[in-house]
């Protein structure tokens, strides 16, 4: 009852900005999340403000039916998997993708982005200057969650964690003030969102870091799960080494395909200047019984490479990620990866499993199938000691990393399939997998504490925020309590990671 009300009293002021079931705008928004666990939730209304003054008037409107239960979810681009993340059931979930502008400051140095563009529209507003920014490597990726988060970029080695580009958020807090946080305003709360995801505000503009950029050089290479054990080796020689091109970008993954009647491997590789075949990334991409018609190297913008990328991720699947950090051991990293072989077989028979996957370009346009093939993949990606340096200079952030920790792997492992018959089963084969790997990575001392809140799940041990170790723990609530006191973003905003929990 006091959701309804508060709906009624929203479209009050905010007109047209509100959306019930039934209208084309609430079913555009409703279809548009990355995946059906989103989707499948249907709020009470969806509000969509088209200014920072929106916002504010919806953090101020919705007050006096906090006490009724009235609950919300904050919505960017609509990317992060889980159910609850960008959306809520019976509440109100307000989407912010009418926050519009990318504008360049008078210095061309930084530039500022609503918080309801895409890395494509800002890839694409910027090229014509010669610019970006350290962002998404998916086109269709939104800037909040992914920035919120910390996030990885093809120019993460020289530039470190997304979050990191970040030179001043604006702000609604929860009584409706709208502030900056930046290294000269609110400095505490500046360096608490760049990891805190969604637990102080709802920021209307990111200030990021422009970076010059011309066209790169990079795709995909598909080859047999069998010479992965060999990629596994120059992976772990290429993270380990201290002078690590810092202009290299890598992801390493294997998964089972039944198209394929077994598993094939990917290296997806991508180099921040326009050199053919870079000395760095040959040996990623020179390995004998390459499938020839599925590669895609070449010469490219950086916009046509994060739509390469939009094309493995189609919309409306059942998607699950889980993510782990260790130490960057050939060793560990061999077991792990026949471990994960072994522990495909009893998910082979699941339908539907595996649409959407680094695997998926594949089965659609070289097999010409529908996407329904049994498909399970893990991803090995480097957080090398030119990565985690960048991110210290660049300034302080939540994680939790320092240079001394590294050099680094981040483990990814991702699921997606049809049925939500097939729900728990999936998802206990992945907390099972993850809890194994974290067993045996500890074992050998070899574990490592921090998790990317982008790749985590909330529950099934992914506990993101005491991942950033117990001092930055403290240290965000602290932030909660200043700019939150009333904990609005952990009563009223039940989604993601929360920090006192």
């Amino acid at each position: 009852m006091a959701t309804t009300a508060a709906c009624a009293a929203l479209a009050l002021q905010l007109g047209a900005k509100v959306a019930y079931p039934g209208s084309p705008v609430y079913g555009e928004s409703i279809s548009t999340y990355l995946t059906a666990f989103e989707s499948d939730l249907k709020p009470t209304c969806i509000v969509q403000p088209s200014t920072r003054n929106d916002v504010a008037g919806f953090m101020n409107i919705i007050q006096p039916y906090i006490a009724g239960g009235v609950q919300i979810a904050i919505r960017a681009g609509g990317n992060q998997p889980f159910a609850g993340a960008a959306n809520i059931a019976g509440g109100i979930t307000i989407d912010l993708r009418s926050l519009h502008g990318v504008t360049l400051g008078s210095t061309r140095q930084s530039v500022s982005i609503g918080a309801g563009e895409s890395w494509g529209s800002v890839y694409e507003k910027l090229a014509p200057s010669g610019l970006a920014v350290a962002g998404g490597r998916s086109s269709q990726g939104g800037i909040g969650g992914l920035v919120l988060g910390g996030g990885l970029s093809y120019f993460s080695t020289t530039n470190g964690f997304v979050s990191d580009q970040v030179l001043n958020f604006e702000v609604v807090l929860a009584s409706g003030r709208v502030i900056n946080a930046n290294p000269l305003e609110n400095r505490d709360l500046w360096t608490a969102m760049k990891g805190g995801s969604n637990n102080f505000g709802i920021v209307t503009r990111f200030d990021m870091a422009t970076i010059r950029i011309g066209n790169m050089w990079g795709g995909d290479v598909y080859y047999p799960a069998e010479v992965f054990p060999q990629q596994i080796n120059l992976l772990c020689d290429y993270t380990n080494d201290k002078q690590a091109d810092p202009s290299a970008h890598l992801i390493v993954s294997v998964g089972y395909a039944a198209a394929m009647g077994g598993t094939l491997a990917k290296n997806s590789v991508y180099y921040a200047k326009p050199v053919v075949f870079p000395t760095v990334l040959r040996p990623f991409t020179s390995m004998q019984q390459q499938l020839e018609a599925l590669r895609t190297l070449r010469t490219d913008t950086l916009k046509g490479f994060a739509d390469e990328q939009t094309k493995g991720s189609p919309k409306g699947q059942r998607l699950i990620y889980r993510t782990t950090t260790i130490k960057a051991n050939a060793d560990l990293i061999q077991t792990i990866t026949e471990r994960f072989t072994a522990s495909i077989e009893p998910l082979k028979p699941i339908p539907g499993l595996g649409a959407h996957s680094f695997l998926v370009i594949f089965i659609l346009s070289y097999k010409s199938l529908t996407p329904s093939s049994p498909v399970y993949s893990i991803s090995f990606q480097p957080l090398p000691l030119t990565l985690l340096t960048a991110s210290s200079t660049h300034g302080p952030n939540t994680f939790g990393l320092s240079p001394n920790d590294g050099p680094l792997m981040l483990i990814l492992l991702t699921a997606s399939w049809t049925s939500r018959t097939d729900d728990a089963t999936i998802m206990r084969a992945q907390s099972e997998f993850v809890r194994q790997v974290d067993s045996l990575s500890n074992q050998q001392r070899m574990g490592v504490l921090y998790k990317l809140l982008t790749y985590a799940t909330p529950g099934f041990a992914q506990d993101v925020i005491a991942s950033y170790g117990s001092a930055n723990k403290r240290m965000l609530q602290a932030v909660s309590r200043k700019y939150d006191p009333d904990g609005f973003f952990q009563r009223v905003v039940p989604g993601g990671f929360k920090l006192f929990t």
